[in-house]
């Protein structure tokens, strides 16, 4: 497993259990709605230390806050950055604009590249082909460097005496490995 995507599941986890050791639902919601004013030295690039960790809570949910409240604490800021549909995507858009549309069972026809349907003809189609459309809409978005799921490993276990060897580390009770499935995926248009 790559380190990156390592870190993208710790960092889910620690944000997961954050909301999860916050002490009612209320000082979440409450610190979302609040008008946040981010501080001078979080809107450009520097380093931050451990003597501004009392900054992070304007950025931060609670709770989540206090697990950077370490004396090694060192994060670098980052000048903000336009992570927009590249100019060609929004060239091919507005070439093939309205030449999808949908089957009668939801399905995408005459679709060619971009995004499949507008803002105009969402608004003007009924909620049951809108819903397909926003669906279609997200399978075709804008994906910079193309969607990615870097590392799913499933395994299938059963009871009874079938089966392949003993539980892979780390997993107890019982029953028999019956397959063990990784999959790695990378979708990229051109």
């Amino acid at each position: 497993m790559r380190t990156s995507s390592r870190v993208g599941w710790a960092a889910l986890g620690l944000l997961w259990g954050c909301f999860s050791w916050a002490s009612d639902f209320d000082t979440i919601s409450g610190w979302f709605s609040a008008d946040q004013v981010i501080p001078a030295k979080l809107q450009s690039a520097g380093r931050l230390s451990h003597a501004d960790h009392e900054l992070l809570r304007t950025v931060m949910p609670p709770k989540f806050v206090e697990l950077f409240d370490f004396d090694e604490l060192r994060l670098e800021i980052q000048p903000t950055t336009d992570l927009g549909p590249h100019q060609t995507y929004l060239d091919v858009t507005a070439r093939h604009a309205g030449t999808a549309s949908l089957a009668a069972d939801g399905t995408l026809q005459g679709y060619v590249a971009g995004l499949p349907f507008s803002r105009a003809q969402l608004d003007a189609a009924s909620a049951a082909h809108a819903g397909h459309m926003v669906a279609w809409n997200h399978i075709f978005r804008w994906n910079h460097y193309g969607y990615r799921s870097s590392d799913l490993t499933m395994f299938y276990f059963a009871n009874g005496s079938e089966g392949t060897a003993a539980l892979p580390e780390g997993f107890s009770g019982g029953g028999q490995l019956q397959r063990t499935v990784r999959m790695m995926y990378h979708r990229v248009i051109l």
